[in-house]
């Protein structure tokens, strides 16, 4: 689930984010038997698999043009993507827009 044009950093709203991401979760586990998903839904508790985090965070960075930031933001903070719920997945988006892009030479 991608849009046809990547979305400017400044033009990121917590609202859309949250509901970007709710969707690709719930496009994830459509044909699972679980509980309705929201901002408080912690993403361990969905028993997604490995595969499917990748794909979840490789969708949200190439929505929101992030390059590799918000992987980047997990692994210097050591977050256990597992142990966030939706909503702070959703900040972090918010702050990994937010840094400017590192340029290789």
């Amino acid at each position: 689930m991608t849009s046809a044009t990547p979305v400017a950093p400044a033009a990121i709203q917590l609202s859309t984010t949250l509901r970007y991401i709710l969707d690709l979760l719930e496009e994830i586990t459509a044909d699972w038997d679980s509980e309705p998903i929201s901002a408080a839904t912690e993403l361990g508790a969905l028993g997604i698999e490995s595969i499917n985090l990748v794909y979840l965070l490789a969708e949200v960075q190439q929505e929101y043009s992030l390059g590799d930031r918000l992987l980047g933001r997990l692994r210097i903070e050591q977050i256990d993507i597992r142990a966030l719920c939706i909503g702070e997945l959703v900040e972090l988006v918010m702050r990994s827009a937010r840094e400017p892009q590192e340029t290789r030479p």
